[in-house]
């Protein structure tokens, strides 16, 4: 039996600036099913174009029985677009979707989108194989935990899912199901260019703090859990040996969330020869100077620290659990430790009582731990979060577009206490313009560049940099 699994297009059309990495959820769920028997296949149309024509004729081709989307919130419309072609053409083709939308609002996403049969809830591997094995033997959907179906009388929601205990249990992810050679946009994190032959590598799932704009507890709960160093370490060496990589992005939530654990990944890494890697998610209260220093030592090139706001106020009403002590403090050590760039990523209005008092003091800070890199984004309301819920019972969200819930490039149709939707986009611009355009950071960045490729980069990045600036999307 044959299974399709389908990231749909980005509404924002690849924005050249924004990260663009491969869909290793769908990775996942591909080696799983593989594994058991099922021939898949993954069409990834975040990275090449979608055309309705070719799509048909790539369906009728290949006749598969299943055909499962992977959608967030911003991608769940245009998911049911292409669900709506799938059962149009080809009615007996069961769809399912998947994603933190579906699992913030099980019954209302089969509700509101009547072209998806199914919605799995939560983690898909186990689900969707009970799926699977459900076509196959043309039984129903009754009692498949973790799945919300239709029926002659309303839908059905099943009991949850226990998550998978045992990652280590689970295949690595099918890369070789992605198209390895296909360059994609921008690049898989600022500062790292998608040109290297790049993957990723989620060495845990889960967070186990309470951020209110954070939707990962509506797929794994308040909990972490994680693989082991030797499972890790097994990945990585194939991810060289049999595809060739030559950098990795460690994509967890929180990478450092165990430093005994993390330095035995980053030893590992080292004796296995990778000489490139950086760590997109860090916390500046789960890091030290000697974790720092190691992983620098063992080819890391860039850290993230999710740092949100500097007013000490916003950071308790967001559950953030952190202070700016910490903030600096991991900062400075970052700095010492030696990596080529550290990131702080931010968000205006993550809580609605942000004042701009309190976003003055997030300039200060920024000014003040001195990163390479910054990310500003206004709060996006997500389902299943605790400020999608403030936002909602406020009256402050004036759209359920799904399309509309980005964080860049469009204009907001939500609004905090203080802050119009125009305001918001005003004070990202504002922020992120003054940072990057000031001659001292130009010149700081500059003497970074190690190589042509290095600088056809930053003068691709730059270019595309102050055409965002300029060409304001107003819809």
């Amino acid at each position: 039996m044959k299974i399709v699994l389908i990231r749909p297009p980005d509404p924002r059309g690849g924005v050249s600036i924004l990260s663009h990495a491969a869909p290793m959820n769908l990775g996942y769920l591909a080696a799983f099913l593989i594994k058991k028997g099922y021939s898949v296949e993954l069409w990834d149309y975040e990275a090449e174009q979608f055309f309705s024509e070719s799509f048909i004729s790539r369906i009728r081709t290949l006749s598969p029985a299943i055909i499962g989307f992977s959608c967030f919130t911003p991608t769940i419309v245009i998911g049911h677009k292409l669900a709506r072609i799938v059962k149009e053409n080809f009615p007996s083709i069961i769809t399912i979707v998947g994603g933190p939308h579906s699992a913030a609002f099980p019954k209302g996403t089969l509700e509101e989108f009547p072209y998806f049969d199914l919605a799995a809830v939560g983690e898909g591997e186990e689900t969707l194989l009970e799926v699977c094995r459900a076509v196959e033997n043309n039984k129903g959907w009754q009692g498949i935990k973790g799945l919300v179906w239709r029926s002659h009388d309303g839908i059905k929601e099943e009991q949850r899912r226990i998550l998978i205990e045992n990652l280590d249990e689970l295949p690595f992810p099918s890369r070789n199901l992605f198209n390895l050679n296909l360059k994609r946009k921008g690049h898989i994190s600022r500062g790292i260019s998608n040109r290297l032959r790049n993957t990723q590598i989620f060495t845990s799932r889960g967070c186990p703090f309470a951020c209110i704009f954070c939707a990962s507890k509506v797929i794994n709960g308040l909990r972490v859990r994680l693989r082991s160093p030797e499972n890790v370490l097994a990945e990585a060496e194939e991810c060289l040996n049999k595809y060739h990589f030559n950098h990795i992005a460690i994509g967890d939530d929180t990478f450092t969330i165990n430093q005994d654990r993390a330095a035995k990944i980053c030893q590992g890494l080292q004796k296995l020869g990778v000489k490139s890697w950086h760590c997109e998610g860090a916390r500046v209260n789960t890091v030290s100077p000697e974790l720092l220093k190691l992983m620098v030592k063992t080819g890391c090139k860039k850290i993230v620290f999710g740092v949100e706001s500097g007013s000490p106020r916003i950071l308790e009403s967001i559950k953030k659990n952190i202070t700016v002590e910490q903030v600096k403090n991991a900062f400075k050590w970052a700095r010492q430790a030696g990596f080529k760039y550290i990131e702080g990523t931010f968000i205006i209005g993550s809580h609605p009582s942000e004042t701009i008092k309190d976003v003055e003091e997030t300039v200060d800070l920024i000014k003040e731990i001195k990163p390479d890199l910054i990310a500003v984004n206004w709060v996006v309301p997500y389902p299943g979060t605790e400020v999608y819920n403030l936002m909602k019972e406020r009256g402050y969200i004036f759209t359920e577009d799904w399309e509309k819930f980005v964080m860049l490039d469009k204009l907001p149709y939500w609004r905090t206490e203080h802050f119009t939707p125009k305001q918001l986009m005003d004070l990202q611009r504002k922020i992120t313009r003054s940072f990057y355009l000031r001659p001292d950071y130009i010149i700081h960045m500059l003497s970074k560049i190690r190589n042509l490729e290095e600088a056809r980069y930053w003068f691709k990045t730059g270019i595309e940099f102050i055409k965002w600036l300029i060409i304001k999307r107003l819809t």
